[in-house]
């Protein structure tokens, strides 16, 4: 992704959180510059836009307000001022990856489901916490939207565009579930492991 700097908000978050959600929410709503890029898909994945499936390549208009919470862009937590993070209950996020599996394995929601990547996850997190990064719910952005989006505006100092806050009601984002496992249930055992590492009130979640 290119370095862009100048952007008064980046969105950082776990896999299968929300993070297109909130992306496009941002970039439908308020003034910002190009922030579009040409993404080419990962083989077995697909991204859906504006109604369509794309298999192989397309410009997301969002993706460049993006920034990985580890990787070559830590200048960010220079100005943690710039930075939301989204966070979803972690329960979801495990189903949702169970069911985005590549048939081949290669990315299987396993290699997530350990108390390493667990523990590193929830420790992601709370040091964005700690720096003072602004938090945002999955949750709140689907069932508060206006609220969620008006405290964006006053703390980034955003301009909204002239019109009303537009919720996104079409599905966005990475979609390769297997018909056969849209419907699948949490398992005990990921249910006794999310409860061991997200005990009731971590972050606002738990209890299952």
């Amino acid at each position: 992704m290119p370095h862009c700097p100048e952007l008064p908000i980046r969105v950082t978050s776990h896999k299968r959180s929300g993070t297109h959600l909130l992306m496009a929410s941002i970039w439908k709503n308020f003034q910002l510059p190009d922030v579009s890029l040409y993404v080419e898909l990962p083989k077995n994945k697909q991204f859906v836009l504006n109604g369509a499936v794309h298999t192989e390549n397309v410009t997301i208009p969002w993706a460049g307000l993006w920034r990985s919470p580890h990787g070559p862009f830590r200048y960010s937590w220079k100005k943690p001022e710039t930075l939301v993070h989204v966070i979803r209950n972690p329960l979801c996020v495990m189903l949702s990856l169970w069911r985005m599996e590549d048939p081949e394995g290669k990315e299987g929601w396993q290699s997530y489901f350990n108390k390493v990547m667990l523990g590193r996850w929830k420790n992601t997190v709370k040091s964005h916490m700690d720096a003072g990064i602004h938090i945002v719910r999955y949750e709140d952005l689907v069932e508060d939207f206006q609220k969620t989006m008006n405290t964006i505006q006053s703390k980034y100092g955003l301009v909204r565009k002239p019109r009303s806050l537009e919720k996104i009601t079409d599905h966005i984002g990475w979609s390769s579930y297997p018909k056969s496992k849209t419907s699948k249930k949490p398992t005990k055992k990921m249910r006794l492991l999310m409860t061991e590492m997200f005990p009731k009130g971590v972050f606002g979640y738990g209890g299952w």
